[in-house]
């Protein structure tokens, strides 16, 4: 049985600038937010054989971290950048592109946090932090 795999280039994240989704360039890579179940301990003395039970009351926000090559110059950095000063909840599209037909897109919303990097001898870098907040929705 051969594995089938795709190269992750041409998959974007992109940041909802008024109505458009605009895509942040520059980024070194992409990880799609990860939905876990919060759970409530229902363990009781009816619990057979000492088993622990639990049942999902919920699901958790997310916290992903992305690095880019930073241009301070880029109106979609600066937007990224400001949007963090100001607290704002932006909204955000992942399109993981498949090499081929296309693959699947997320949206979500979400806080960011927004900091340059700036190391001797390396380009400048930054990493935007989004903590999430509300559903992750996943369209083929």
């Amino acid at each position: 049985m051969s594995t089938s795999a795709f190269s992750s280039q041409g998959s974007s994240l992109k940041v909802q600038i008024s109505s458009t989704y605009v895509a942040i360039p520059a980024i070194v890579g992409i990880s799609i937010p990860k939905v876990d179940p919060e759970f409530d301990d229902i363990t009781n003395l009816d619990s057979s054989g000492g088993f622990r039970e639990r049942v999902v009351v919920g699901k958790n926000f997310f916290t992903e971290t992305y690095e880019m090559i930073w241009d301070p110059h880029n109106y979609v950095h600066r937007y990224l950048e400001d949007a963090a000063f100001d607290q704002s909840i932006l909204n955000f599209e992942i399109v993981s592109s498949d090499g081929n037909s296309g693959g699947a897109t997320y949206t979500f919303s979400g806080y960011v946090a927004f900091q340059g990097k700036l190391d001797a001898r390396k380009a400048g870098r930054a990493s935007m932090t989004i903590n999430g907040t509300g559903a992750v929705s996943r369209t083929s």
